[in-house]
């Protein structure tokens, strides 16, 4: 009997083991499970059954020495090529009939039979690329050219014992038969998924009258999509082996933790019962969650929440989705929020409306399991890695990662996504890069997997007038009317944009005359340069009874807290002397001076916000910081645009302001906020792009595109003529490789605020033996680190500013790096002395 697992006791030398026959068989239905709702269980069984060769001498040699603690290589035996190698060679010529004999390509002739020969090829690739892609993707033809599949199919049989693998396949896991019956099954589902994909086509060609988008879905489209099956297959086999592996290593269960939603919504019913509802306000809100309970009993598809800030959709969606998720039986929940701010809020809103507060897994980079019982931080590991949790909390960059990147971890989550009901809140802040590969991946979740996806967002992007368009249903989630609308009108936006444009001299001094009549003033900037300019020069003209402050992304989390605690109480001094609840005045007035850090996530309210010129979507997002809840009775919002403004360095906020520009001049009597102006500027801002194809996120300076390789357009690549015999030709590796959220890599520095100081000496300090310490410093450092780009490290490093700790893991910067009223700066200029111990 061959094993795919051994362990060994140390003490009593007690051996425990796992068949590879019960492995792969058991992998097989942990994929065809996780592959059900998307039609491809037997696919998913093959696929198991096939997965790992290890029935050869060499495989069982190094899987008993590494159980006896001998030295081994892991990863120095192949055992993933053999079943690539014989799905590929016993079905990619031809199609297995009923007798288990092949009728290959020479024989057939066109119709039905050339239909099933082609679906053929398509699935022994799709079984193969995923068997061979289970611990890794691979290529299926490289930039260079060279095809994965040929790499495998041209290995040396004998170096990697393949006979031994073929005889185990066929003998001791499965047998002949059954191996063609599979994949007779697995050919009619994926002749199946073609009809399937062929009425999708038709319903998103329906509404669509520009003939680019057109061609575009007649030419590539369908490859794409196949693309992102492919992802799902491999996905499921990855998470399959990862499950039943780790299942025998602990003796314990790993399964999905089911969504109880009945008992879920019955909770959250009656705490929303309990609401005041008197308030105009409060009506409304009632009213857009009603809407949203009713609009669950919708066919599952793709939906958008057009709700303005302030109207509880967090509260409403969770509705929505949990009624959804009980009618339609969804396995799933997942909310996704482009902040880690957000998350916060949202989280704690989500949390304290469900009853099972145990079984909601956040998952994303501020998640501390500090206090937990050993049990509690095992469970949220496996939550974690697996995605079994019913509800999920987790950022854009986590979910763009599980759809686009190479990494294993990640692509194992996907399978995660089947039947399940996706949330994404303020999706305008999805990088414009990513904007149609995330269409494609959209479609193909809600087509093709079950899943239901709500875009929601007060300021929808037209992600359906891009070139692989959205299938995103034209009925609104909620509907309101002017007067119900006029309840969320809290300021006035006023274009104050002068044809030359703003100095910062004149915007400073226009600042200090609202705040004498305002009382609060807050300044939004584009870049962190220009809002320090423009607090340093406000700072400088202010009189003693104004509060000058100043927010920036330089400054560590602990240090922003503090200064939005400064921030909230001026403002509630400011609101208690306007609504008359203190007799108390002072007089002092407050101008806070950020960068659009403070656009969404932040629920501060000024009576005034000034907003550089950006996009539309930073426009009305800025907005909702103004007269948040009405306690100024209006509020003033003003758009400037800053002269001889520097914005080459940050393309999409460049583009969205030209947009914004053309917006303005084209649509001059409409309101900024309005469903028709948000429409236009994303038509204009994507129409702008189109020829640098920005949107389908450019790869290798340029020559390719993301979304055209997974559409399979893969010029200037080289394909040879044995190549040409394959349908999949997808860099899958590479792409994945190169696929990242955020174009500059960035690195977290230690900063020498409040107890940063502490740490960066302990960790200066350190013996290597004080591993409590360490670790506990190590966490706590999150709360006073800046993430810094590459440049600036440079920058650092030349002025000797930065200092390596605990053999260069951790970085930090000296004192004169770091400024109370700036954070990081790295524009002083610095001594040496600076960084002397």
């Amino acid at each position: 009997m061959n094993l795919a697992h051994l362990y060994i006791n140390e003490e009593t030398h007690e051996e425990r083991s796992q068949s590879l026959r019960d492995h792969n068989r058991r992998v097989g239905e942990y994929t065809a499970e996780a592959l059900e709702s998307v039609g491809f269980p037997s696919l998913g069984m093959l696929a198991g059954i096939l997965h790992d060769g290890k029935g050869t001498q060499k495989f069982q040699n190094y899987i008993r020495n590494a159980a006896e603690g001998k030295k081994v290589q892991r990863g120095s035996v192949n055992h993933t090529f053999a079943g690539c190698i014989y799905i590929l060679e016993r079905y990619h010529g031809g199609v297995a009939l009923e007798n288990g004999n092949t009728v290959h390509k020479e024989s057939l002739c066109g119709g039905a039979d050339r239909r099933k020969m082609e679906m053929s090829k398509l699935t022994s690739e799709m079984i193969a690329y995923a068997v061979g892609a289970h611990h890794g993707l691979f290529d299926c033809v490289s930039y260079d050219g060279r095809n994965g599949f040929l790499h495998r199919l041209e290995a040396n049989r004998d170096q990697i014992e393949y006979a031994q693998a073929k005889y185990s396949f066929e003998y001791e896991i499965s047998d002949p038969e059954e191996i063609d019956f599979l994949f007779r099954s697995a050919v009619d589902e994926v002749d199946a998924y073609f009809n399937k994909l062929q009425r999708h086509l038709r319903d998103l060609s329906a509404g669509i009258h520009d003939n680019r988008i057109l061609n575009n879905l007649s030419g590539g489209y369908q490859m794409a999509i196949t693309s992102v099956l492919v992802r799902m297959v491999s996905s499921a086999i990855m998470y399959a082996d990862r499950r039943d592996t780790a299942e025998f290593i602990s003796q314990k269960t790993f399964g999905d933790i089911t969504g109880l939603w009945d008992v879920d919504l019955r909770f959250l019913e009656n705490k929303i019962a309990g609401f005041d509802h008197e308030s105009s306000i409060n009506h409304v809100r009632q009213l857009i969650s009603d809407q949203c309970r009713v609009f669950a009993e919708k066919e599952p598809g793709i939906y958008r929440l057009n709700v303005p800030t302030g109207g509880g959709k967090t509260l409403a969606v969770l509705r929505y989705a949990l009624a959804h998720a009980l009618k339609y039986h969804k396995k799933k929940i997942i909310f996704v929020a482009p902040l880690l701010t957000i998350i916060d809020q949202n989280a704690k809103v989500i949390r304290d409306s469900l009853p099972r507060k145990e079984t909601i897994l956040e998952h994303h980079s501020d998640v501390v399991m500090e206090g937990k019982s050993r049990d509690e931080a095992d469970q949220y590991d496996v939550m974690r890695d697996r995605w079994s949790a019913p509800v999920i909390i987790t950022t854009m960059v986590q979910l763009l990662e599980i759809l686009f990147s190479d990494k294993t971890q990640s692509v194992a989550r996907m399978r995660a996504l089947c039947d399940s009901v996706i949330v994404f809140d303020e999706v305008q802040s999805l990088p414009r890069k990513t904007l149609q590969i995330f269409n494609i991946a959209m479609n193909f979740l809600a087509g093709f997997c079950g899943s239901t996806i709500i875009l929601s967002s007060a300021t929808q992007p037209a992600l359906e007038g891009l070139n692989f368009p959205i299938n995103v249903s034209s009925e609104e989630m909620v509907r309101l009317t002017e007067s119900e609308l006029g309840v969320f009108k809290r300021c006035r936006i006023e274009n104050r944009i002068s044809k030359y444009g703003s100095t910062i001299e004149d915007i400073a001094g226009f600042c200090l005359n609202r705040a004498s009549q305002d009382q609060s003033v807050l300044v939004i900037c584009n870049t962190k340069r220009e809002a320090k300019q423009l607090f340093e020069k406000i700072r400088e003209d202010a009189d003693s009874e104004t509060d000058v402050v100043h927010l920036s992304a330089s400054m560590c989390k602990a240090h922003r807290k503090k200064v939005l605690e400064t921030v909230f109480s001026l403002l509630r001094r400011i609101q208690k002397r306007f609504s008359g609840a203190t007799t108390e005045d002072n007089g002092r007035r407050l101008i806070l001076i950020s960068t659009q850090l403070v656009e969404a996530g932040v629920d501060f309210s000024f009576h005034t916000v000034l907003r550089v010129l950006a996009g539309d979507d930073n426009i009305v997002q800025s907005a909702g910081r103004c007269n948040r809840s009405n306690e100024y009775g209006n509020g003033n919002f003003f758009i400037v645009k800053l002269r001889g403004e520097n914005l080459k360095g940050l393309p999409d906020i460049q583009s969205a302001q030209e947009a914004m520009t053309e917006t303005l001049y084209r649509d001059s009597g409409m309101a900024v906020d309005s469903p028709e102006f948000v429409r236009d500027f994303y038509l204009n801002m994507y129409e702008a792009s189109r020829s640098s194809r920005i949107t389908e996120y450019p790869l290798e300076g340029d020559l390719h595109t993301y979304a055209r390789l997974l559409a399979g357009d893969l010029k200037p690549i080289y394909i040879s003529q044995k190549s040409r015999q394959y349908v999949l030709r997808q860099p899958f590796e590479t792409m994945g490789r190169e696929f990242r959220v955020f174009e500059d890599a960035t690195e977290d520095v230690l900063v020498p605020y409040g107890k940063g100081k502490d740490i960066i000496y302990f960790l200066r300090n350190c013996m290597p033996y004080e591993f409590d310490e360490i670790h506990k410093s190590i966490k706590e450092a999150s709360e006073y680190s800046v993430k810094i780009y590459e440049w600036q490290k440079k920058k650092l490093e030349e002025k000797g500013l930065l200092e390596h700790l605990m053999d260069d893991h951790v970085l930090a910067v000296g004192e004169r790096a770091y400024s109370d009223l700036f954070g990081l700066d790295d524009q002083t200029e610095y001594k040496a002395e600076d960084m002397m111990l």
